[in-house]
């Protein structure tokens, strides 16, 4: 096919068929686009404009994807062979488990089941505000802190975010208050010095 289709006239019905024949088999539009000479703008434009278009439109991608998974699963439970060279010679196959671009592909046509992890809802409290609960709870003054972060100062610093939190802070408060570890360590924000 010579030219790529760019007009807003009518698409070919022959062509728009076999974009999604090729769409369904590869669930690829670029793929499917530049085979049948279509252009993607168009496409995409006429999918947002009609929608007896868009229905087509998933159901063909809901066929490629389900292609890509198949192909995903056949790689990664049956492998492909590759060829073994030795001195320029091929020696034999192996068998190559690799599925890191049909992984992309799924990722991007089904992120909310193959895309990234979503954080936890509920990120874990800053540390200073994780101290000030667990005073609150045991009713502890700052003085009782004194044993286990230093002098007064220094559970001031601490506390008003002057100072962060040293290792054996972080041992101690996790020993003596039971706030945990994982809390304690993660930055908190410190206020500069005027």
């Amino acid at each position: 096919m010579s030219k790529t289709l760019r007009s807003h006239a009518a698409l070919p019905p022959r062509a728009v068929a076999e974009f999604f024949r090729l769409f369904a088999a590869s669930g690829s539009v670029a793929f499917a686009a530049d085979r049948t000479s279509l252009s993607r703008t168009v496409l995409y434009r006429r999918k947002r404009s009609d929608p007896a278009f868009a229905k087509r439109w998933a159901e063909a991608q809901e066929l490629g994807v389900s292609k890509v998974r198949d192909e995903v699963f056949r790689r990664a439970v049956v492998g492909v062979k590759r060829p073994v060279f030795y001195g320029g010679a091929k020696i034999g196959k192996v068998r190559h488990f690799d599925n890191r671009l049909l992984w992309s592909l799924l990722k991007s046509h089904e992120p909310e089941t193959y895309g990234p992890r979503r954080p936890h809802p509920m990120d874990p409290p800053d540390p200073i505000e994780a101290i000030k609960f667990r005073m609150e709870q045991q009713n502890l003054t700052r003085k009782d802190l004194e044993g286990i972060l230093g002098t007064r100062t220094r559970v001031a610093e601490v506390l008003n975010r002057r100072r962060g939190l040293s290792i054996n802070m972080i041992r101690r408060l996790h020993k003596e208050l039971g706030i945990p570890a994982e809390v304690l360590i993660r930055s908190s924000r410190l206020k500069r010095a005027a």
